[in-house]
């Protein structure tokens, strides 16, 4: 990474004040905290001062660091940013989050499925990377590809992967009072 700087920021035509960064999105997969913990965040960097800079690449589209963007912007205080040089960002945007932050399995297998089809990285090589389960990343898969809604919601833990997997349309289920015991064959 290189020096820290600030942002080269465009405009957007609905606030002609503030700069708008792009967001990478691999970055975007990753959900925000929630209001509490955002203003924690806030009154930290307001006393403590920023720990870590914002990362950006080159173009200046943010790459880590959306938290501490909105929390500097509450506290008003004037963001910190570096440059990542690499040429992975990816990885840099995966490794960065997966585990850093209060996610569950389901949620990081979800995201990394996210992340893999929209990037040349494949499931076997982001499990091996980041030390995720390849069966979790492939039922995430799963779901993402025939259940995106429910993709969504398990992206951002309103939603368990595991529970989902095994649970079957009500249409489907068996209704076990008009059908009797199960007995296995003779």
């Amino acid at each position: 990474m290189a020096a820290t700087r600030q942002p080269h920021t465009s405009t957007t035509a609905a606030d002609n004040k503030e700069p708008a960064l792009k967001i990478h999105p691999a970055a975007d997969l990753f959900p925000m905290l929630d209001r509490d913990e955002l203003l924690d965040l806030a009154e930290s960097i307001r006393t403590e001062g920023q720990h870590e800079p914002i990362v950006l690449d080159s173009d200046g589209v943010l790459l880590d660091g959306r938290n501490r963007l909105a929390a500097c912007e509450i506290a008003d205080v004037e963001p910190r940013f570096t440059t990542y040089t690499g040429a992975d960002h990816m990885r840099l945007i995966m490794s960065g989050n997966l585990f850093r932050r209060h996610i569950s399995k389901g949620q990081q297998a979800m995201i990394t499925a996210m992340a893999c089809s929209v990037s040349e990285h494949s499931l076997r090589d982001q499990a091996k990377h980041h030390g995720l389960s390849l069966t979790r990343l492939s039922n995430a898969a799963t779901v993402l590809k025939h259940a995106p809604h429910l993709a969504e919601q398990v992206r951002v833990g309103t939603l368990g992967l595991r529970l989902r997997l095994h649970r079957r349309p009500r249409a489907e289920r068996p209704d076990c009072r008009t059908q009797g015991p199960v007995r296995p064959p003779s």
